[in-house]
């Protein structure tokens, strides 16, 4: 378990790499992509976690696109 000022300091290294790379906010979706590209996420465990939900009836929160 991850500690309040240690994810505090994760936040904070997410923030200055968001505005590194320029992104025009700060969203979900980008500090996602931030924790995959620094190896933070473990991606075996969560493309099992992704298979096992599309076994379940799937419930998606997207908008279709037109």
């Amino acid at each position: 378990m991850m500690l309040f000022n240690q994810r505090l300091k994760l936040r904070d290294m997410f923030y200055e790499w968001a505005d590194k790379e320029r992104f025009g906010m700060r969203t979900d979706e980008h500090f996602f992509i931030f924790l995959l590209s620094n190896g933070l996420i473990n991606e075996e465990r969560a493309l099992k976690f992704i298979e096992k939900g599309k076994r379940k009836e799937a419930v998606h929160h997207e908008k279709p696109t037109a």
